[in-house]
């Protein structure tokens, strides 16, 4: 496993921002119906949001996370070979510790999105691995997804942005 797989893997949390105050699958929850496929991307070691979201009623929701994170029979160690209508990544771009490892990670997210799919990420204040600037980070995520990134969360803290894939 390589220094930024460390640095990322490390961070997982099993609370805080995690849960019914998590932005980004609260937004899921509000705006994707249950039918749909989704990924969470980035899960986290004990995956909440996708047992949250299965509980919900979700018929479809895999869990994806990697290095030393990824546990037997919670993650699907294929997903990322398999094709999403909505891809969301809760806290998971600020732990990205580089421009190049960020810019990666929004590949691997679009590559797992279908044709007209979705994906769903915010930038939370901390930790910011790579200490990326909002703006820097909206600039990455309209280079990799052109012409189809929506910030949805204007005033907040939090910035979060939905992007179509298409």
């Amino acid at each position: 496993m390589n220094e930024e797989t460390r640095i990322a893997t490390r961070t997982a949390r099993g609370a805080g921002v995690v849960g019914a105050t998590a932005v980004v699958p609260r937004w899921v929850e509000g705006n994707v119906p249950k039918s749909k496929k989704v990924l969470d991307f980035g899960s986290g070691p004990p995956a909440r949001h996708t047992m949250s979201l299965r509980e919900k009623g979700y018929t479809d929701v895999t869990a994806h996370e990697f290095g030393d994170n990824v546990q037997e029979g919670v993650h699907d160690p294929k997903a990322l070979s398999k094709q999403y209508d909505v891809v969301f990544a809760s806290n998971v771009l600020n732990v990205q510790s580089s421009e190049a490892m960020l810019k990666r990670t929004l590949k691997q997210i679009r590559d797992s999105v279908k044709k007209g799919g979705l994906a769903v990420f915010n930038y939370p204040a901390s930790p910011r691995k790579a200490g990326l600037k909002v703006a820097s980070v909206a600039g990455v995520i309209a280079e990799v997804f052109p012409g189809a990134v929506e910030r949805v969360s204007q005033g907040s803290k939090v910035p979060m942005w939905t992007a179509k894939w298409s």
